[in-house]
């Protein structure tokens, strides 16, 4: 808490936040509202679920008051569902991990390798040892990628057939596929407004907004997967991200 408000204090531009549980942000806006609406540029929310009602993803359930909190600051809000109904979420799922490490180069896999291990090495002298290292296998559920990708000014780009790169504007037009941008996902206008949280009885451990998405006066605005091929574009995104391309 307190580094958010020192950096938004010290930045000599609004900045932008990526959060999971809305806590730490909650307290820094109860704190210092006037702070965080002249300093935060946009909040990008991961956590809950895409549509009216109580939500028991796990993000919320940490703190449930945080979550329906952040909806009422006033900022920009990104909000990434976890889960939702009818392609309301970010989530997509890599059915075998080590395939997303393939292009990369050594001193990258050596970083993952690292991340994952957490060994008592020194993590310098580790990412520039020159042997090959053990990478994980299997079922990995993602969520981040996409959103990060679009806090970076990144949009989806398509090279040939199956083959997808996230690319800001500049990069593709220097590459020959401005004309080639792919919407696989967008952030439509929503209105979300928490419950009163006297009216909670049955849940009181959830988050509860209702959220209209039919309105004139949006307070966020929701992911959405606008592509039925979504999840393979999104792997193809992050293959190449991390080849380096």
């Amino acid at each position: 808490m307190d580094l958010i408000i020192k950096v938004l204090r010290e930045s000599p531009v609004p900045v932008t936040i990526k959060l999971s549980t809305g806590t730490d942000f909650a307290v820094v806006f109860n704190r210092e509202p006037e702070l965080v609406r002249q300093k935060v540029a946009a909040v990008y929310l991961s956590a809950g679920h895409g549509g009216s009602g109580y939500s028991n993803e796990y993000n919320v359930i940490m703190d449930p008051v945080g979550y329906e909190r952040v909806f009422q600051t006033g900022v920009k809000i990104y909000w990434n569902p976890c889960w939702g109904a009818i392609g309301y979420n970010n989530y997509f799922k890599v059915k075998d991990q080590h395939v997303l490490f393939e292009k990369c180069s050594l001193p990258l896999k050596r970083f993952f390798a690292y991340a994952f291990q957490k060994p008592a090495d020194d993590p310098i002298a580790f990412i520039h040892d020159k042997s090959e290292p053990e990478l994980p296998h299997g079922k990995r559920n993602m969520w981040s990628p996409p959103i990060l990708a679009h806090a970076a000014g990144r949009r989806v780009y398509r090279r040939g057939e199956g083959d997808f790169l996230w690319l800001t504007p500049a990069a593709a037009k220097r590459m020959g596929l401005e004309g080639r941008e792919c919407r696989a996902y967008s952030y439509v206008p929503v209105h979300v407004t928490p419950i009163d949280r006297g009216d909670i009885q049955k849940a009181p451990d959830k988050g509860f907004v209702n959220v209209d998405f039919h309105t004139d006066l949006p307070n966020a605005q929701i992911f959405r997967q606008d592509h039925p091929d979504y999840q393979q574009i999104m792997i193809s995104c992050l293959r190449n991200l991390y080849s380096g391309d």
